[in-house]
């Protein structure tokens, strides 16, 4: 079983998705669980977002899927370029070199 996430823009377009995979042996005995996810420091730019949620089985059924969910604004990324909104809806830090 897998648990994932999609951060939507304003258009509601994925701007990316995660998924983790739970094991069997991460259930047993266990009638809830909780989980926690952090998305990179200075990844998004600043903005208006939601989430969409899932809870599946990879190449099979889906069991829960919720959808434009937990609203957020992410006012300032700390990033050196984020005075300015067009640069898409991530920053990635990619690494360059000379060839």
């Amino acid at each position: 079983m897998s648990v994932g996430f999609a951060l939507l823009d304003t258009l509601k377009h994925k701007v990316f998705t995660s998924h983790f995979h739970l094991e069997k042996s991460d259930l047993e005995g266990r009638s809830e669980i909780t989980l926690q996810f952090a998305i990179p420091k200075r990844t998004i730019v600043p903005g208006f977002y939601s989430f969409d949620a899932a809870l599946f089985k990879a190449g099979a059924e889906g069991y829960e899927y919720l959808s434009d969910i937990c609203h957020i604004e992410i006012v300032d990324s700390g990033h050196q370029m984020s005075y300015d909104t067009n640069f898409g809806s991530v920053l990635v830090d990619c690494k360059w070199d000379f060839i």
